[in-house]
């Protein structure tokens, strides 16, 4: 499954893993209702996404975006659905204009510089400070030191709440990372 020549110029895939098996990580993929948003990486194959798909039927449609990160695992650093037709994009690691095409209704929300963290070790990009966490469709948690982020937030009308996470960084995660919500109240809707 690994691909020892993936940062050769002539390797046939830039990742290190190969389509020999079907291998996936649920990082590399946000749903928004019936729509699910996944990349490429270092942890998801083609095969993993087709067996993906496969397996979820016809009831789900998986979009896939294409990651400018060079060393690509997880999407939440990437793109981070914020409320029903609002969604934030880090335009270092994919290209806002090339988003699926269910995203052309939404506010595309692009995100700020980050402040560059000072934990160490340094395991991860500074885009961490995207990986924030939504508690409903305006209140959502931030890295207290991602000041040009919380102003964005802010701007874009959303309640952020501060809160001091670089600590934790060096487990290489942030917010989204490090939560999973068990229930959720509402209905199931697509946006698309």
């Amino acid at each position: 499954m690994y691909n020892p020549d993936f940062a050769a110029e002539n390797s046939p895939t830039p990742y290190v893993l190969t389509d020999a098996e079907p291998i996936f990580d649920a990082a590399d993929f946000v749903r928004c209702g019936r729509d699910i948003i996944g990349q490429l990486s270092h942890v998801t194959n083609q095969m993993g996404i087709t067996w993906l798909q496969r397996h979820l039927g016809d009831d789900y449609k998986i979009h896939l975006i294409k990651s400018l990160d060079p060393k690509p695992a997880h999407i939440d650093t990437t793109l981070l659905p914020l409320a029903p037709g609002k969604v934030l994009v880090n335009p270092r690691f994919t290209d806002p204009t090339k988003l699926p095409a269910f995203f052309k209704h939404w506010d595309v929300l692009i995100a700020p510089e980050p402040v560059p963290y000072k934990t160490r070790p340094r395991l991860m990009s500074d885009w961490i400070s995207i990986n924030t966490l939504m508690l409903d469709e305006q209140r959502i948690i931030v890295e207290e030191r991602q000041i040009p982020l919380i102003n964005a937030l802010k701007n874009w009308g959303f309640k952020p709440i501060t809160c001091a996470f670089e600590d934790y960084y060096p487990f290489i995660g942030g917010f989204h990372c490090a939560t999973l919500d068990i229930r959720r109240r509402g209905v199931l809707k697509s946006y698309a």
